[in-house]
């Protein structure tokens, strides 16, 4: 059984997401303990695409679709160029560190307004997010 559950037929940035999550569980499967714990709903936004995919985490799966998630506890909002460079800003405390140059400009986003992580405080989830995404 895949750890990634498809709801639908997925284009573009939620296509993305999966394949790249897929990928990270199988080259990396110690990173499925991530999927473990309380379901977590997380919703990210690519506001260059016009693009919102859904992530539900938990029960040992991440089930990805395309669109809206209902009362996500985490919201992530920026351009498709931001969204790429999360999951490489090493965290502090569960925020970017600006000790590197990735986290500088994460924060510096996220100062200005250009990257919105609403439900930032829930900071166990938005590290397992990153996990995910992180290529490993």
């Amino acid at each position: 059984m895949s750890n990634v559950v498809r709801q639908g037929e997925l284009f573009g940035l939620s296509a993305i997401i999966a394949d790249l999550i897929e990928g990270n569980l199988t080259s990396e499967p110690e990173r499925k303990r991530l999927l473990e714990g309380k379901t977590k709903r997380v919703r990210i936004t690519a506001t260059d695409l016009d693009a919102t995919v859904s992530l539900v985490l938990g029960d040992g799966t991440v089930q990805i679709s395309e669109g809206k998630s209902p009362d996500p506890h985490v919201w992530i909002v920026a351009d498709s160029i931001t969204l790429l460079d999360l999951p490489n800003a090493k965290l502090l405390g569960g925020l970017p560190s600006v000790a590197d140059s990735t986290g500088r400009a994460v924060v510096a986003k996220m100062v200005t307004g250009k990257l919105k992580i609403r439900g930032i405080l829930r900071v166990g989830t938005v590290r397992r997010v990153q996990m995910l995404l992180s290529v490993a």
